[in-house]
């Protein structure tokens, strides 16, 4: 397998999960190859999405899924049918870490990138990766580990994304998700710093062998939120970070949608402000050191799992 700079790891399925879930990954992915080609950035990138449990009745998301031809030349799909995700989901709808640890195995990128399969990149991300990450010299060691939070398109935003995404001065406009994290406020005396890599995520940047070394998102937490942080928690303790939401301000857009089947609010939702219906990891992954215990084959290495290509 060709091994290209980044690989953008998006997990999903074909049903209608807080609306019309397909369309958005297509905006999504779309908008990723528009951007990349834009940029002369295609050769060293790659879209690997992972359709973790499509229903029968709905059929995969390769059959659903119309790529534009820029994006089709850098999408792949990895494919887990609804029997093997249970095996490994037990009482969880969507095993997040199962399906993404699936995408760093059957990825080629040296980058990790970790993107909701509803978030947009923009112009100021392309070119920090692709022109400056790494590429040129101001006197330190880059880091292998880079995070940005995002901001929240509103709906009238959503329907004129390019509006807001293509335009620079417009796109710092759109309202920054999770704030205190974002510019790593203090909060009230006897609080402690929130960390920037703590809210929602724009995009999570891991070099390979780095995600490789620890084992990647730890697969006992099988429900929703809490286990990027408890990952990058773990990557702190051996490497440095960049905080890139700070360097591109933000440039990473969630489309609007309704959050209907989303985060129970409760105390292991410290973000969520809206009621929703699935059960979250705890919040105490946020904190201390969790052992990992995946085992060798974690990311399903030892599945067989179908890989499709568009650019055939």
């Amino acid at each position: 397998m060709a091994i290209t700079r980044i690989s953008y790891v998006l997990v999903s399925r074909n049903d209608s999960y807080c609306g019309d879930s397909v369309g958005r990954l297509q905006t999504v992915i779309n908008h990723t190859g528009e951007i990349l080609e834009k940029h002369n950035a295609l050769e060293e990138s790659e879209i690997m999405v992972v359709d973790w449990a499509s229903p029968p009745e709905n059929g995969p998301l390769r059959h659903v899924l119309k790529p534009t031809p820029a994006a089709a030349k850098i999408l792949r799909i990895a494919e887990v049918p609804p029997e093997m995700a249970a095996r490994h989901q037990k009482d969880s709808p969507f095993s997040e870490v199962h399906a993404m640890n699936v995408g760093c195995r059957k990825s080629s990128g040296r980058y990790f990138a970790r993107i909701d399969q509803d978030t947009l990149i923009g112009e100021r991300f392309v070119n920090w990766f692709h022109d400056e990450f790494e590429k040129v010299d101001y006197g330190f060691e880059w880091p292998k580990v880079a995070f940005s939070g995002r901001r929240n398109l509103s709906v009238e935003q959503s329907l004129n994304y390019k509006d807001y995404v293509f335009n620079d001065a417009r796109s710092r406009t759109v309202a920054v998700c999770h704030p205190d994290n974002f510019y790593s406020r203090l909060l009230p005396p006897g609080k402690n710093m929130m960390l920037f890599y703590g809210g929602a995520v724009g995009i999570m940047l891991v070099e390979r062998t780095l995600y490789e070394d620890l084992k990647g998102f730890n697969e006992e937490f099988i429900y929703m939120n809490n286990m990027d942080t408890e990952f990058l928690n773990r990557l702190a303790r051996k490497t440095s970070f960049y905080n890139l939401g700070l360097k591109v301000d933000g440039d990473f857009y969630h489309l609007n949608h309704t959050r209907a089947q989303g985060a129970e609010t409760d105390d292991n939702q410290p973000h969520s402000d809206h009621l929703g219906e699935r059960k979250t990891n705890p919040n105490l992954i946020r904190r201390g050191e969790i052992p990992n215990n995946n085992p060798f084959s974690w990311g399903l290495n030892n599945e067989e799992i179908g890989v499709y290509s568009f650019n055939e």
